[in-house]
């Protein structure tokens, strides 16, 4: 069955409108239904769809708090078996390390050719309730394998001493937009977080996967946060709350962050890369008992549909009893109609970005942050990472055409520089991997760098092994 950006019809329940002088948007909302339910607790999902595949990543129990991983071609049943893909620190050193208890609240995401692994962690039994909970990254090649970076040591710590009873900084949602690896956590000892339970998300941002050098939002814009300028990186909270996920909507310029503030809807939030206010709230009805998942592309931005008046919100919730013991993850399937969809071509080739796209009566187009390449046969893109979407002719004819790749196309390398297809408009379309040049029949001229740099860049495509 085709992958495409909500894979099945949606059945119509029940629709929120907002109405001001700028917006009527309306949201959709189909039933919940369970996609993972194993012995013991799940909750706190991080979800992506690559390959035309959903992948799941989520906290659950096996000898504490460990991150588990299923997969699935159509969402709405026959995921794989859970399995545990990160351990807590003690299953790989005996040295003591941060997160030697409990590794959870995963947030993946794919950049420059890697996928990284976000995780809140405490280090002992004894921490649980002491406010030390910190985030840790790991990356990895193919999702499944990972090795701890920053020396194994937490990227993210409490700002201060807390009370015994509250929590530390953890829950991420890391989002890669513009060469900015952006985060919202949660930290219950943050200057700006509420007194009486901690409640506090704050944002940051950094060009380091480890978020060294990053960046904290002020009034007066994105500041570093290590050139004593006399504000703290939690002196501003963005929400007064706990346990968000969020995404880049590219067809809105917004982040949408869903957060649970009421037991029995998810409100999402909207606001624009300086953190304003871009949209009215709007909710998703449902109960939860921890943090949502949103379902992203694998850098975190929104999934594209067939028209640029729709934004998917599609996401997962852990439901349940009182006992964490009862909960398991439901999927509820949404999208947002835009009322005034005026998406630039720039912002609609960016939603649309590493998906291979059909329509009536047009070639196969494999869509850049530059436009479209149209393809003779799927031979370039052999082992690398799109998934398949639908758009009306109307949508495929607005991507800027950046040429054709047939069998046997002009190809070029040189010593230093990936290999790179030319197209027949003359763009620069590289691969982190050679073996697709030879498997399109193509044999790739040696050039010299300023011979290979003078055909325009059109697009990077990044194979499963690089």
């Amino acid at each position: 069955m085709q992958t495409y950006l909500v894979l099945k019809s949606l059945l119509l329940l029940f629709a929120f409108t907002f109405t001001n002088t700028a917006f009527s948007d309306k949201i959709y909302i189909d039933d919940d239904f369970k996609v993972i339910g194993h012995l013991g607790y799940d909750y706190a999902p991080s979800v992506m769809l690559e390959n035309n595949k959903f992948k799941m990543y989520w906290c659950g129990e096996s000898l504490g708090d460990q991150i588990f991983y299923s997969e699935s071609d159509t969402y709405w049943k026959s995921w794989s078996k859970p399995r545990p893909v990160f351990r807590p620190g003690k299953t790989f050193s005996k040295n003591k390390a941060f997160d030697d208890f409990h590794v959870c609240d995963p947030s993946v995401v794919r950049a420059r050719g890697k996928y990284y692994l976000y995780y809140g962690a405490l280090p002992s039994v004894s921490a649980e309730d002491r406010c030390e909970t910190k985030i840790g990254v790991a990356e990895s090649l193919d999702g499944q394998n990972w090795v701890r970076i920053n020396s194994g040591l937490p990227i993210v710590k409490p700002a201060r001493k807390c009370p015994s009873s509250q929590y530390g900084a953890g829950q991420p949602s890391v989002v890669y937009l513009d060469g900015y690896f952006y985060m919202i956590y949660t930290d219950t000892s943050g200057f700006a977080s509420k007194k009486s339970n901690g409640a506090g998300l704050y944002m940051i941002r950094s060009k380091s996967p480890t978020f060294v050098n990053r960046e904290i939002r002020a009034p007066k814009g994105w500041v570093s946060a290590s050139k004593g300028n006399g504000i703290r990186v939690t002196d501003y909270n963005l929400i007064a709350g706990f346990s968000v996920d969020m995404m880049y909507s590219d067809l809105i310029d917004s982040f949408v962050i869903a957060v649970n503030t009421n037991p029995n809807h998810t409100t999402l939030i909207f606001v624009d890369k300086n953190l304003s206010k871009s949209r009215p709230d709007m909710k998703i009805n449902g109960t939860w008992r921890d943090g949502p998942g949103l379902i992203r592309k694998p850098n975190g931005h929104a999934l594209p549909a067939a028209s640029c008046d729709i934004i998917p919100v599609s996401l997962v919730r852990a439901r349940g009893g009182k006992s964490p013991s009862t909960w398991d993850l439901y999927l509820t399937d949404a999208e947002i109609e835009l009322s005034r969809p005026s998406c630039s071509t720039d912002q609609l080739q960016r939603a649309y970005s590493g998906f291979l796209i059909t329509s009536q009566e047009r070639p196969l187009a494999y869509v850049t942050s530059k436009g479209r390449i149209q393809l003779e046969t799927r031979a370039p893109l052999h082992n690398s990472n799109y998934s398949f979407a639908y758009v009306d002719p109307e949508t495929y004819d607005r991507f800027t055409y950046l040429g054709d790749i047939n069998t046997s196309q002009k190809a070029i390398s040189g010593r230093g520089l990936p290999s790179a297809f030319v197209t027949s408009k003359g763009y620069r379309i590289q691969y982190s991997c050679g073996g697709v040049i030879s498997r399109n029949k193509s044999k790739a001229l040696a050039v010299s760098s300023a011979q290979y740099h003078k055909y325009p860049l059109g697009g990077e495509i990044f194979c499963h092994d690089s």
